[in-house]
């Protein structure tokens, strides 16, 4: 019970701090901040992390582990190759539009870790990358056309930047539809969905927790 408890506290404190790493960033960001979001103690806070350096590496394993379980389920599906890498572009487009948790560790990276590749770009180039040499395997790509070629489109596709009046959705699955014809093999038995096989439309965003002002750390 006390354990569960811990788990729940320190939980709340890597949600806070993501909440407001995403919001103001990470030099704006103070300890206290993070505690009074989350509703916790100074002292609880102290127990679990160190620094704010603690907390911030929390949240950036905590968006990692987000995008590869949702990559792991993308991927166990029995579907073609391109499809995948269709709908992982458009999971990568979702998450850095809806969830907080990964757009503070895409920010996080931008301001702490300019000297190595950002951990979720990482992820991302290596699974779009593998998943474009499976499509390769299976003869789903154009004759001519090379592995790293298509998983760096893919990487651009999902990860450009677009103003927030934009669907993302509906934007990306335009370009789809304007790429798949360029990239996919001569009679290809397989039908290839832009819009992606599953539900990436945007759901309407939950309000924002309050945060409170922001002040150097």
């Amino acid at each position: 019970m006390r354990q569960e408890r811990a788990e729940r506290t320190k939980s709340a404190l890597v949600l806070a701090a993501a909440s407001l790493f995403d919001g103001v960033g990470y030099e704006c960001t103070t300890l206290f901040q993070v505690s009074s979001l989350a509703a916790v103690s100074k002292g609880a806070l102290s127990f679990h992390f160190a620094n704010k350096a603690d907390l911030a590496d929390a949240v950036q394993s905590l968006a990692v582990k987000r995008a590869s379980t949702r990559i792991r389920e993308l991927r166990s599906r029995d579907l073609p190759a391109l499809q995948n890498l269709i709908d992982l572009t458009h999971l990568i487009a979702h998450q850095r539009s809806q969830d907080e948790v990964i757009r503070a560790c895409e920010k996080l990276d931008r301001e702490l870790h300019a000297e190595r590749e950002p951990r979720l770009s990482a992820l991302w180039r290596a699974e779009l990358h593998d998943i474009a040499r499976e499509a390769e395997r299976e003869s789903g790509l154009a004759s001519g056309l090379g592995v790293h070629a298509v998983a760096s489109m893919a990487y651009a596709v999902s990860t450009r930047h677009l103003s927030a009046d934009v669907d993302v959705h509906e934007e990306q699955t335009g370009l789809w539809q304007l790429v798949i014809p360029q990239i996919t093999a001569v009679n290809s038995p397989w039908p290839l969905w832009p819009q992606g096989t599953e539900d990436f439309s945007p759901s309407v965003p939950s309000p924002r927790t309050p945060q409170p002002e922001a002040q150097p750390a």
